[in-house]
């Protein structure tokens, strides 16, 4: 069966099935280079129509499909007619969620939660995963937990402000659980924050119910903000109630089973984390926020028996005929991993742009960037030089999955930077850029047979160096999706801090 599947949203994707084999999965967002893109919002209301068409004529010429099996979608009901299948098939948000990682996960049945700020199905749903049979919903909970999260976000100073809400609803909360770790929990602000997020407020109204939230704490706004105070306290203590609410809502689920936790909520590594200490069997897949809903329409339908590894089925390198330019003009040469580990271990910065993307927001070796976490001032380097992000966003580091319980408290297999593991406290100064204010870090864990190129490099430097572990952060500037052409890779080498470029298996630099 070859099958088509469209989610139209924000983190917009298309996946692509061929002979019922999921080949590849373009996120939108990667295809133009414009973060958290939209097909029916962004491209669609702009008149941008030609886009959506050159991709589908990119997927139907490199795939030779003209005619498909089946077409499945979401919220893209204008763009289907560009589209040539037999069967068009509409499906839900929270199921599509709820299957897309399900089916990634080696469980042979779990529950499932899926939430997040809501789609055609639900805001908070239960589900039962069973391998054969699918996934069957056995509770809707009329709840809303992701928006009133993210809303604070807009009155907090430390966090850059979204001209359009919709745009910050994506952004901030991964700024706020940054933020979060420099406040304090103020025990009087608990009952205010708790009705705040049950007024369920969303985004023709969160002025309103923000700023009645802020009288009741007797906080004042100055030009639309909150001082750097007030929003590390009041992001410490939203996280607080937002955990809380979750396992009012959930705890009856909890200990029964595998457990497995999507939507976009799941981002939270700091709940994640909560959850996975009540049940060791957690699973949360790299793709769990909307830009796996295509995946998971697809997989809905399949079934598979064996556990589906979609991370790096993201799209190739969109420009790969200019690699022998560019290894011509910069007189490149064959990667030897014993030089780029020795040039890390000396501070040297690496742009990694390799292989399949990552599908999911995290990088995770194919498109990142990587740098020797023993440099003390290596953190301020990257957001000043590279990044250009906000100093109390933290960066992640890889290690070697074996020789993880070494230097990090962790919860198994942490592949895909789904937790926050605690850094032991005799390496918070040796990892000094990786560890967080709090003592904590979003560890990834890498073996052999998931990313040999990343794994052999992690030994290399492990001889230079003494540790098997690196920064690793995602191979993008402020604003912009991790790149995916050799183009933009060559700009960041030639406008920012960045050293040493890895195009597939050549190195160049400045």
């Amino acid at each position: 069966m070859n099958i088509l599947s469209i989610f139209g949203s924000h983190n917009a994707a298309i996946s692509v099935c061929v002979k019922g084999e999921i080949v590849e999965v373009i996120e939108i967002e990667r295809f133009i280079n414009s973060k958290n893109a939209s097909l029916s919002f962004y491209i669609i209301h702009d008149n941008k129509e030609s886009i959506v068409r050159l991709i589908i004529s990119y997927i139907e010429e490199k795939y030779q499909i003209f005619t498909w099996d089946l077409c499945l979608h979401q919220r893209a009901e204008g763009l289907i007619y560009l589209i040539s299948a037999n069967q068009f098939i509409e499906t839900n948000h929270h199921e599509s969620h709820a299957a897309g990682s399900f089916y990634q996960s080696d469980f042979e049945e779990a529950t499932i939660i899926s939430y997040d700020g809501g789609g055609n199905d639900g805001l908070f749903n239960i589900y039962e995963g069973h391998k054969n049979e699918g996934v069957t919903l056995i509770e809707k909970i009329d709840f809303d937990l992701g928006v009133p999260y993210s809303l604070l976000g807009h009155f907090m100073s430390p966090i850059r402000k979204e001209e359009n809400i919709l745009v910050g609803n994506i952004v901030y909360p991964g700024k706020i659980m940054g933020l979060s770790a420099y406040g304090n929990i103020v025990d009087n602000w608990i009952e205010p924050l708790t009705d705040y997020y049950y007024s369920q407020p969303r985004f023709d109204d969160y002025v309103s119910k923000c700023n009645d939230l802020f009288k009741k704490l007797d906080l004042q706004l100055n030009n639309g903000s909150l001082n750097t105070i007030f929003s590390t306290n009041l992001a410490a203590t939203s996280q607080f109630v937002f955990e809380s609410i979750f396992f009012e809502k959930t705890s009856k689920y909890l200990k029964a089973k595998p457990i497995i936790v999507t939507g976009g909520c799941a981002l939270n590594i700091l709940l994640n984390t909560k959850i996975v200490q009540r049940n060791p069997d957690v699973y949360i897949a790299p793709n769990s926020s909307d830009c796996g809903i295509s995946c998971g329409m697809i997989l809905g339908v399949l079934k598979p028996k064996d556990p589906v590894d979609l991370t790096y089925l993201g799209t190739p390198v969109l420009d790969k005929w200019l690699l022998p330019e560019y290894v011509s003009l910069y007189n490149g040469k064959e990667v030897e991993r014993i030089t780029l580990s020795n040039q890390i271990s000396k501070g040297k910065i690496v742009g990694v742009l390799r292989g399949g993307a990552e599908h999911g927001p995290r990088a995770l070796g194919n498109r990142s960037i990587l740098c020797n976490p023993m440099y003390q001032d290596m953190k301020k380097v990257l957001n000043v030089k590279v990044k250009n992000r906000e100093y109390y966003r933290p960066f992640a580091p890889v290690c070697t999955y074996e020789d993880a319980h070494k230097y990090f408290e962790f919860y198994g297999d942490t592949r895909y930077m789904s937790f926050a593991a605690k850094v032991k406290e005799e390496y918070r100064t040796v990892f000094k850029s990786i560890t967080h204010v709090d003592g904590t870090c979003r560890l990834q864990t890498v073996k052999l047979e998931q990313n040999e190129f990343l794994y052999k490099l992690l030994k290399s430097f492990e001889k230079k160096s003494g540790y098997p572990v690196l920064l690793n952060t995602s191979f993008n500037i402020a604003g912009k999706p991790m790149l995916n052409s050799y183009r933009d890779a060559v700009w960041m080498l030639e406008n920012t801090g960045l050293d040493i470029l890895v195009l597939e298996n050549y190195t160049i630099t400045k």
